[in-house]
């Protein structure tokens, strides 16, 4: 018996590190674990913030929208130019985010909405210095009301990848 105990005693400092190197093998495999949920939270977290940004985005360029049909109206060139421009650059950076994708159908009208805002903007500054003919009027509002119809489904589209995060 006091073989045995002569025997633990003596290799009591190599039991100790032997158990004390498993024990850091096992916290150090909770912490990488841990590590990993964390980074991957960080990464969702950033993501759902970027898709928030990009539905405050749309609805601001459907705002703008909104007053460049109000400004096309009363023919308010000057003002219906800048708010064509504003559009676009509140539409442009959207179709480049990582981690935000639309469908092709969505990028694709997005695409076309900034071509008919420039187109828009460009036509509101003929008008505005008096080179050509008046623009129509009811043709420029029907392409007004087919971009807010672009922006619309987008912005359906931005508020189903938050919902989708959230499940």
């Amino acid at each position: 018996m006091f073989g045995i105990l002569a025997f633990i005693l003596e290799e009591l400092g190599t039991i100790a590190s032997v158990l004390g190197a498993a024990f850091t093998v096992f916290f150090s495999a909770k912490a990488k674990q841990a590590a990993s949920l964390a980074k991957n939270a960080s990464i969702e977290t950033r993501l759902q913030v970027a898709r928030v940004d990009v539905l405050s985005e749309l609805a601001e360029a459907k705002r703008l929208m909104d007053d460049a049909s109000s400004r096309l109206h009363r023919k308010s060139w000057e003002m219906l130019g800048e708010r064509s421009t504003a559009v676009r650059l509140h539409i442009a950076p959207l179709t480049k985010l990582d981690g935000v994708t639309f469908s092709t159908e969505v990028s694709d009208r997005l695409t076309v909405l900034m071509a008919q805002m420039k187109t828009l903007s460009e036509i509101a500054n003929k008008a505005r210095y008096g080179e050509g003919k008046d623009p129509s009027i009811p043709r420029l509002q029907s392409v007004l009301d087919e971009q807010k119809e672009s922006v619309v489904l987008a912005i359906a589209e931005a508020k189903g990848m938050i919902g989708a995060a959230n499940e």
